[in-house]
């Protein structure tokens, strides 16, 4: 009732102290538990107590009579839920990390380059002092040479700060992968605990039934018992009078009649005797047999209790799966596009620094020619000067370049967000083409029907859909167009998201997939492309293949044949493409989205660009030191050549 409100505050004023303190109960619940299961609290509270107190009664209870009780199910339970939407506090961090490090990024692109050694090269340029064209060219490749390496450096800090960055946030995604399932768990064991109180509701029942069976059987023997010793005491009672009356007459034989007037009351005696025994029995046997019926329904009426509970709980279940589910989809989202911007801003920069690296190496020979002429000490600089560049190189990339090249666990782990994020058109647009093989399996094939309407006339003489040629027996289930041998291989090319390729006369249909072609056909699906001029033409090269049936008008094609394939042609309402943009290509969007939408994280194509610019970088630099490595050798193979002595001639 605390946490509930001031309902009873106003209907009892001189209570109004609680109120207060409702309202701190309240904020401290919003503090320790996940947004919006405010609303869960309350029950998950009252199922506590309630429990609480049940198990303690039925724990004194069953301490009386020595039999142990099991805990309550619900109390368990609603201590998982419970513990399942505290707040994670490691996850509010996360933000002000990320700020930090984008502030350390700033401050460490805003740092300037520190000028003094290139100034004193430019003085010494400019000095009066006369020096060869070598030695000028060795002092601005060495200017150079500074100028790289300060660049390097700083680059490779922000390497760091982005690896860390990128760390941190796959080690907090992967943090969230059990939350959701731990919920649906919850909600299992809410329906397991649910049909498991049924059962003993049902089982209570029967019991009951049983023993009023068994307790109407029992009477009505001993009925029939007693019923039979009263007629038995009633026929000795007769006899003993007629015994009375020839005991006056007879007096002769008063022996003899005493005698068995003697076996008469002691069978009267017995008689008696049994009759008291059933009684007793029968009052026992009711006695008990009440006791067990008073026991079963005081455990009917706990687990009716229990269900009502269990009802409470399965409900608070579902709110609480769906805010776990609302909570993880966002997190992950969140947690998604600051990995695919941090991955690509490192690639960036790692393409930059290896740009840089690559200079550094070429501008070390250069720097140092002047020396190389003089003796084999410019060499070994050189050599050891290209060594350590290699070395520092390799060092920050072993780091930097799994990073770059992790994307299928990234998409992997991001596909179940996708709906929320992205397009869910796309989304079970790419799940679909992945299970179509499966369910095609798994469907019921229909072959006779399959044979009988390909052996038609209306399938008969189909023509293919992109080269004309007559009596085509393969098909495109996704456009429900028919196609000759070798443009189906040309489909298959194309994957199965775009054209589903099957043979008419050796693959199995099913209803879905022949309901397809005879919805559809090469004919209609050509006189649809006539409103698209661009889309007519023959397609020559799979290039124009791909532009033919990954467009747009392709795929609303698609998408109007499987609604006229479920029966809902009449409210399908999704518009044309216009002429002129049925031929582009359907992940392409206009300028004025991407306007609206700002700047957009990087694309699949954007990001394996950028992983082709890194490796292309990365094997200019393999090539720049070999190259260097190759040179100096020969330096030295030309130096150890001049300090031999030339053969005396004879």
């Amino acid at each position: 009732e605390l946490l509930r409100g001031g309902a009873a505050d106003a209907a009892e004023p001189a209570r109004a102290e609680p109120s207060h303190l409702s309202q701190v109960l309240g904020a401290l619940v919003e503090r320790l538990l996940l947004p919006g299961a405010l609303a869960v609290w309350p029950t998950l509270l009252e199922v506590l107590l309630t429990t609480a107190a049940a198990d303690e009664a039925a724990n004194r209870a069953a301490a009386k009579a020595g039999q142990p009780v099991p805990e309550s199910k619900c109390g368990s339970w609603a201590r998982r839920a419970l513990a399942l939407v505290k707040r994670q506090w490691e996850h509010e961090t996360m933000p002000a990390a990320l700020r930090c490090l984008d502030r350390k990024l700033t401050a460490l692109v805003s740092t300037p380059a520190a000028p003094q050694e290139a100034d004193a090269n430019s003085d010494l340029l400019r000095s009066g002092h006369r020096m060869s064209k070598e030695g000028i060219r060795a002092a601005m490749a060495k200017e150079k040479l500074k100028r790289f390496e300060a660049e390097a450096a700083r680059l490779r800090s922000r390497t760091e700060l982005l690896c860390d960055a990128c760390a941190r946030l796959e080690v907090a995604e992967s943090c969230h992968v059990t939350d959701v399932p731990n919920a649906e768990q919850l909600l299992e064991a809410a329906d397991s605990m649910l049909h498991a109180l049924d059962e003993g509701v049902k089982e209570q029942s029967a019991e009951q039934e049983s023993l009023r069976a068994s307790l109407d059987e029992i009477s009505c023997g001993l009925e029939g018992q007693i019923a039979e010793v009263k007629e038995t005491a009633a026929t000795f009672k007769s006899k003993r009078d007629v015994l009375e009356e020839e005991k006056a007459v007879l007096v002769r034989r008063l022996e003899e009649v005493h005698l068995q007037l003697s076996q008469v009351n002691e069978a009267t005696t017995s008689c008696r005797r049994q009759m008291k025994e059933l009684e007793d029995k029968q009052r026992d046997t009711t006695q008990d047999i009440e006791a067990k019926i008073a026991s079963s329904f005081n455990r009917q009426r706990r687990l009716a209790d229990e269900k009502a509970l269990a009802v409470s709980c399965k409900a608070s279940a579902h709110t609480a799966r769906d805010i776990i589910t609302e909570d993880e989809n966002r997190r992950q989202a969140e947690m998604a596009m600051q990995l695919r911007r941090r991955r690509a801003d490192l690639r960036r920069t790692c393409a930059s620094y290896i740009r840089k690296e690559r200079n550094r190496i070429e501008s070390i020979a250069t720097a140092y020619s002047g020396e190389v002429s003089g003796g084999s000490s410019g060499s070994s600089k050189t050599v050891s000067k290209v060594e350590k560049a290699w070395r520092e190189a390799q060092d920050i990339l072993q780091r930097a370049l799994p990073l770059c090249r992790e994307q299928a666990g990234s998409k992997a782990k991001t596909s179940e967000t996708a709906a929320s994020e992205g397009d869910p058109e796309a989304t079970s647009k790419a799940s679909s083409a992945e299970n179509t093989h499966a369910e095609d399996v798994s469907q019921e094939a229909h072959s006779d029907d399959a044979a009988t309407y390909f052996a038609s006339k209306e399938a008969k003489g189909q023509t293919c859909i992109d080269c004309q040629l007559p009596d085509a027996d393969w098909a495109s289930v996704s456009c429900g167009a028919y196609l000759c041998m070798d443009c189906a291989g040309r489909h298959r090319g194309l994957g199965v998201h775009i054209s589903f390729v099957r043979s008419t006369t050796m693959d199995i249909w099913s209803k879905e997939q022949l309901r397809r072609m005879q919805l559809g056909g090469s004919s209609r699906f050509r006189e649809f492309l006539k409103s698209y001029p661009k889309l007519l033409d023959e397609p020559q090269s799979p290039a124009a293949l791909l532009v033919r049936y990954n467009s747009r008008a392709a795929h609303y094609y698609r998408r109007l044949l499987d609604a006229r394939c479920e029966g809902r042609a009449a409210s399908f309402a999704e518009p044309a493409p216009a002429a002129s943009e049925g031929h582009l290509p359907l992940e392409s969007s206009s300028q004025e989205d991407k306007r609206a939408s700002g700047a957009a994280p990087a694309s699949a194509e954007d990001e394996e660009a950028a992983i082709g610019s890194v490796e292309d970088e990365l094997a200019q630099l393999q090539e720049a030191y070999e190259r260097r490595k190759q040179e100096a050798s020969e330096d030295k193979k030309h130096e150890a050549d001049q300090a031999s002595p030339e053969p005396s001639r004879v």
